[in-house]
């Protein structure tokens, strides 16, 4: 069965009844196939970009809930000499505790060390500005008459015995 006269480069064919609508099914084909293709990438890279969004607002609670600790930290830990087991009781009873629950509890620990190592050179460092600043303080000068000149000042007070020495 003859079709339809179609010209192709300046020849002229007969072409099949139904070859065109076979060809343009096949061409339908094909686009709904690349449709499905492209919904699938689009699909994938929505889902990859979620969990990018689910990691970085992780992060950003974890970064607020330590940035909460070491002010909590901060604010009620003001001696050096208190023990973890302590300190921890002593933060609980802060309201921001409740907080703090993406923070290990090995990690909650480690920042207390760091917060109290910190305060240890803060007060050792107001210690020697002390001592600097005294000018009757000589380096050959016996402990005991230096003593004398700067035990009344916060900053003599404020540093442990133990770390006088």
């Amino acid at each position: 069965m003859l079709g339809e006269k179609v010209c192709y480069g300046g020849f002229y064919l007969w072409q099949q009844a139904g070859t065109a609508d076979h060809q343009s099914r096949e061409r339908e084909e094909r686009i709904q196939a690349s449709l499905k293709e492209r919904e699938r990438e689009v699909q994938m890279s929505r889902s990859a970009q979620e969990k990018e969004w689910g990691r970085e607002r992780d992060q950003l609670r974890r970064s607020e809930a330590l940035q909460q600790f070491k002010a909590m930290l901060a604010d009620t830990i003001r001696s050096t000499g208190v023990p973890w087991n302590d300190a921890r009781r002593q933060l609980r009873q802060d309201s921001r505790w409740a907080s703090m629950g993406l923070l290990e509890a090995d990690e909650k620990e480690k920042l207390y060390q760091e917060h109290c190592d910190s305060l240890v050179e803060k007060k050792r460092l107001q210690f020697r500005r002390l001592l600097e600043e005294t000018s009757q303080i000589s380096l050959v000068m016996p402990w005991k008459k230096a003593r004398k000149l700067i035990r009344e000042d916060p900053r003599y007070k404020n540093f442990s015995e133990s770390d006088h020495v």
